[in-house]
């Protein structure tokens, strides 16, 4: 096995902390000791660092839980909206087209696309839902949903889109 470049890791973390201070200059200090093959670096931080890190290291848990198979995936950093303090999300909904009101008010437009193509498959019959094979269509606010090049009446918007455009009338 290799060692890992903690010299790289410390300065890394070292330059963030540094170049990002939480706390006043005079606040007490953690130090985080990275230790490998006998060498040891150690990062000083300030407590607000600590919550800092301890946040970002969860998040970075759930967006690669986000990403297995059969997840939303989401990034959790952004919630899926690939911005900076994407916290203020954008509420998405799935809905049908021949339906009556929309469906499940959503954070993501991936979770609202899981959404529709979970109760699109959920409506089929077992050898249906085996063989489709599903792709979103449309504009980048107006998505529609699509097996094997039909449309299914699934729809995925931002809440404040309400009225779907004429190619999507069934």
């Amino acid at each position: 096995m290799t060692q890992p470049d903690l010299p790289a890791l410390a300065l890394a973390l070292q330059n963030l902390f540094d170049t990002y201070p939480t706390d006043a200059d005079d606040s007490e200090r953690a130090t985080l000791t990275l230790e490998a093959g006998g060498q040891q670096h150690v990062v000083r931080l300030q407590p607000g660092q600590v919550e800092w890190l301890t946040h970002l290291v969860r998040n970075e848990e759930v967006s690669c839980r986000n990403a297995h198979e059969h997840s939303i995936g989401v990034c959790e950093h952004c919630r899926g909206l690939g911005v900076v303090g994407g916290r203020t999300p954008r509420t998405w909904i799935a809905w049908q087209v021949d339906g009556g009101s929309p469906g499940m008010p959503c954070t993501d437009a991936a979770t609202a696309k899981w959404y529709a193509q979970e109760q699109y498959l959920d409506g089929l019959h077992s050898e249906d839902r085996d063989a489709a094979v599903l792709a979103w269509t449309g504009t980048e606010d107006v998505r529609t949903l699509e097996d094997q090049g039909e449309n299914t009446g699934w729809c995925v918007s931002p809440e404040t889109v309400r009225t779907p455009p004429d190619v999507w009338t069934p």
